[in-house]
């Protein structure tokens, strides 16, 4: 089958490379072959919210160039429950609609997303389990939201947070995690 040259028309169809539509739960954006495209993913949302497709939960999008206005697109997805966008050039402002939209969210990935400096939007996720910032210049986690989220993992390596800081984190989890496997 011969791809269609535009990448809107692409989408449209569902076909983008490796992306699986509604018959799986997965939309990834990371394999070697893929088209990358940002502008597949405006007409790819529209058309998951056309045909209710919220078997589609997780959305991987790795270095793509995103940016605020193109998850504020992904943010129309409220059941999402994983989303992977490292690497992108998203600021707080997409955290902000993070926190605010994606309620469901169970794992968020933002490493390497270098304009994040503020994760606090993220403390309203209550269904949040896993974060990862690697390499992302935040510099503050609030030890009390550690404490009463269901955080389970973060990966906050080669950030701003002080290392005493990260050690009182660490620590929490662990024993959070030792209590959850009595």
């Amino acid at each position: 089958m011969k791809l269609p040259e535009n990448p809107m028309e692409r989408a449209a169809k569902g076909i983008v490379g490796s992306v699986i539509m509604f018959g799986e739960s997965k939309i990834d954006f990371s394999t070697n072959y893929m088209v990358y495209e940002k502008e597949v993913i405006p007409p790819l949302i529209e058309l998951m919210l056309k045909k209710e497709a919220k078997s589609v939960t997780r959305l991987v999008f790795p270095y793509l160039s995103l940016d605020d206005e193109m998850i504020k697109i992904i943010c129309a997805l409220p059941w999402l429950t994983n989303l992977d966008i490292q690497g992108n050039d998203i600021t707080d402002t997409s955290v902000e609609l993070i926190g605010s939209n994606l309620k469901q969210l169970r794992t968020l990935n933002i490493s390497s997303c270098f304009e994040i400096t503020n994760i606090k939007p993220l403390y309203k996720l209550d269904n949040l389990v896993r974060l990862s910032a690697y390499r992302t210049p935040i510099s503050e986690c609030d030890l009390e939201w550690v404490k009463k989220s269901k955080i389970a993992s973060v990966s906050f390596s080669e950030t701003e947070i002080k290392p005493k800081t990260l050690e009182q984190i660490y620590k929490i989890l662990r024993a959070k995690n030792a209590e959850s496997n009595k």
